[in-house]
């Protein structure tokens, strides 16, 4: 069930990532808290190393320097994450390679208020003039809570196929403010 905003204390944060295995660990118990999250996209349960996959997975071209996962805590404690690359694919673009939160705090605007934090961190790359997500078309969720926070469907599309799913992923921008 989600947590309502009123129930929400304190302030969320985004702490960045040093991608050791601690932060792999705690990558891993924020997917396992969103179940629902990975039977959509794989059609299974999260697997056992998505943690550290969130933290070493990169586009081609792309380097570890180029990566930034953050933590989302609020009150300081991990209620999801975020893989952001710089750059990608053209250097006017940051790409949101996820933006998940733990099941029990989905639909509380915390995902939203995430969102305005990875906003104002990117607006930093004077080079960076908007953003960029890709959504597996099934996940009829996200497509529309990216579509509230102003992103637009570009037309590009790429196949999406991971264990029993089969899909499309669709390309939508927002410009940086």
């Amino acid at each position: 069930m989600p947590v309502s905003p009123a129930a929400i204390p304190g302030d969320l944060q985004l702490r960045r990532l040093a991608g050791s295995p601690r932060d792999a660990a705690l990558l891993q118990r924020v997917v396992e808290a969103a179940p629902r999250f990975a039977h959509l996209l794989s059609g299974a349960a999260p697997g056992p190393h998505e943690g550290e996959e969130i933290l070493s997975l990169l586009p081609e071209g792309k380097t570890q320097g180029d990566k930034f996962v953050f933590a989302i805590e609020l009150d300081g404690v991990c209620i999801g994450c975020v893989d952001l690359i710089r750059d990608y694919p053209d250097p006017q673009t940051a790409h949101i390679g996820l933006l998940l939160l733990a099941q029990a705090y989905e639909g509380a605007g915390l995902g939203r208020a995430s969102l305005a934090r990875i906003e104002a961190f990117v607006s930093g790359w004077p080079e960076c003039s908007r953003l960029r997500v890709g959504i597996v078309e099934r996940n009829a969720r996200a497509l529309d809570f990216w579509a509230r926070q102003g992103f637009m469907p570009t037309g590009e599309t790429q196949p999406y196929g991971v264990d029993l799913v089969s899909s499309q992923v669709l390309i939508y921008t927002k410009p940086i403010a």
